[in-house]
């Protein structure tokens, strides 16, 4: 059986349940080298959301029973829907959180 790293399974994880989105318009995860435009469906040029993430936070401390966590921000596109996302749709903050998992789970969302 092949393994993988965690943080590339957390990330393929949270990839994939974004990019099903129809709100998502784009990602960008600690993962991936490149952004990610969404077009999940023919109404895709309507979304109104980016997305930052990192999927599997501390993931190198897993290993030793510490605990690791998601962290994400959620942006309001402020370019013209239909066309590509921009820079400036990162300035638009709509919510932020950090999930901490290990034996005590908390979330903070601001």
């Amino acid at each position: 059986m092949k393994y993988k790293k965690l943080d590339v399974f957390a990330n393929e994880i949270f990839i994939k349940a974004l990019t099903k989105r129809e709100v998502v318009c784009g990602i960008a995860s600690e993962e991936n080298e490149f952004f990610i435009p969404v077009e999940a469906s023919e109404n895709s040029h309507l979304s109104k959301y980016v997305v930052l993430i990192d999927p599997l936070d501390g993931s190198s401390n897993a290993d030793v029973n510490v605990t690791v966590g998601t962290i994400f921000s959620i942006y309001r596109r402020i370019s013209p829907e239909g066309s590509p996302v921009q820079l400036e749709d990162f300035f638009c903050n709509l919510a932020i959180s950090k999930s901490l998992l290990g034996i005590l789970c908390t979330d903070s969302l601001q």
